[in-house]
C-alpha cells in the first residue's frame, strides 16, 4: 500500500535510498537527482560518470585533432612524415581545424545517446517525454552551451543535480543505464523497475516478464521553496 506523501526532510529520514536501495546512514546529507532525494554514495557515483565520461570524450576528441595536425606537419616543431601542405591550403586547413572541426565535438552524444564516455561509463542521453536514446540533433543542441568559455567548468558542476546546461533546450537528460528503469530516472511509473516491461494494467503484484515484485514506492518530488 501507498504510504503517506511526506516531505523531503521526512522522506530522506525513514526511506531507502531508491537506488541502493539502503536507509542512508547521514539522512541530513541526502540531495535531490533529478529532483528526488538519494543518497550522497549515488548521488556522488552516478555524477562521477559523467564527469569521467567528459573527459574521456574530452581526450578523444583531443587526439582525433591532433593525430592529422602532426601528420600534416602543422604543429610547431614536429614533421614527422615530411609533408608540405601547399601555401593555398595552410589557411583552408588551419580555419577547419579552428572552427569547424571543435563542432564537431557538440555531436559526440549521437550514437544512440551514447559518446564513447559515456558508453564506457554507462550512461546515456535519452528524450524526457519518451526516454527514447537522442540522436546527433538533440546531442548538438544540448552541448552547443559549451561554447561559451566557463561553460564546462559549471556544467561539471551541475551534473549533480541530474539536468544541466542545454537539456531544457534540447528537452533531454542523462540517465544511469544501469538504473535506467527507476523512477529517478523514467518518472512515468509505468515500467518495471528491473527490465523495462511496460506494466499498465497490471494487478498482479509482480512483473510477468522477469518476476519482480511491483510495489509502490512513496518517493516525493523534492519541495521548492
Amino acid at each position: 500500500m501507498p504510504t503517506s506523501p511526506t516531505t523531503a526532510t521526512e522522506e530522506s529520514a525513514v526511506l531507502q535510498c531508491p537506488l541502493c536501495e539502503r536507509v542512508p546512514k547521514k539522512p541530513k546529507k541526502c540531495k535531490p537527482l533529478h529532483g528526488r532525494l538519494v543518497c550522497p554514495k549515488c548521488r556522488n557515483a552516478f555524477a562521477s560518470r559523467r564527469q569521467l565520461a567528459f573527459v574521456i570524450d574530452t581526450v578523444i576528441w583531443e587526439l582525433l585533432a591532433m593525430v592529422p595536425l602532426y601528420y600534416l606537419g602543422l604543429i610547431p616543431g614536429l614533421n614527422p612524415t615530411g609533408f608540405s601542405i601547399p601555401s593555398g591550403a595552410v589557411g583552408p586547413v588551419e580555419i577547419f581545424f579552428s572552427y569547424i572541426f571543435p563542432l564537431t565535438f557538440y555531436f559526440k552524444d549521437g550514437f544512440s545517446g551514447q559518446s564513447p564516455g559515456k558508453y564506457a561509463c554507462g550512461v546515456q542521453v535519452v528524450d524526457v517525454a519518451t526516454h527514447e536514446p537522442t540522436g546527433f540533433g538533440r546531442s548538438f543542441k544540448r552541448n552547443l552551451c559549451l561554447i561559451i568559455p566557463v561553460a564546462p567548468l559549471i556544467v561539471l558542476f551541475l551534473m549533480m543535480k541530474g539536468r544541466r546546461w542545454g537539456d531544457g533546450w534540447a528537452k533531454t537528460k542523462v540517465v544511469w543505464t544501469k538504473h535506467r528503469f527507476n523512477p529517478i530516472f523514467d518518472d512515468r511509473g509505468t515500467r518495471c523497475t528491473k527490465c523495462g516491461y511496460d506494466l499498465t494494467g497490471n494487478t498482479t503484484g509482480r512483473c510477468p516478464e522477469c518476476f519482480t515484485p511491483v510495489s509502490v514506492k512513496a518517493y516525493q518530488p523534492v519541495e521548492k521553496s
